[in-house]
């Protein structure tokens, strides 16, 4: 994995292509991939989680619940792209583990403030899937995400927040 993100002939995108081809084929577990993030510069994480997140868009059940922890490691980090990635990461498993989220709701709640639109529109998507999860959607996380859209001002993530609570709305007792 580490000699294709370090190609320096291959595009971002043919990278991003053959990491995937290589979790599938090699059916690389959550310890592994964090092993080797580990390793990684930010640019070559940034591509590894777009393929973790393209699989987990695909199958949210792909890697076991340790994929939440792993990810919760990076909603941190200082690199807006990874934290967007991990956030869609979270996104895309919430409906696998939920009972597994609570440190998560925390740390995108915090990057709900984050001056990059793309961290706050990463943040906004796990969120607003989370929310419609039958743990959450009556509990204080629908007031809080009311509260961040009518804070938000940029449209695309204003969308995600309102989206959720419409859907939200009809879940609720």
């Amino acid at each position: 994995m580490r000699t294709v993100l370090a190609n320096k002939e291959m595009k971002a995108i043919e990278k991003r292509k053959a990491i995937i081809e290589m979790i599938a084929a090699n059916d690389l577990t959550v310890k592994e991939l964090e092993a080797e993030s580990v390793a990684l510069d930010s640019k070559q994480q940034g591509i590894l989680f777009e393929a973790i997140e393209a699989m987990t868009k695909e199958d949210p059940a792909r890697f076991d619940s340790s994929i939440v922890e792993f990810m919760n490691a990076y909603l941190s980090s200082e690199s807006n792209s990874i934290k967007r990635e991990t956030s869609r990461i979270i996104g895309n498993v919430a409906v696998a583990y939920p009972n597994e989220l609570e440190r998560s709701i925390e740390r995108l709640i915090q990057n709900t403030t984050n001056p990059g639109t793309v961290v706050r529109w990463g943040s906004a998507y796990a969120l607003s899937r989370i929310l419609l999860l039958p743990n959450y959607v009556n509990t204080t996380l629908y007031e809080t995400l009311r509260e961040l859209s009518d804070r938000e001002e940029e449209n695309g993530v204003k969308k995600q927040y309102l989206n959720a609570l419409k859907k939200a709305d009809k879940k609720r007792k």
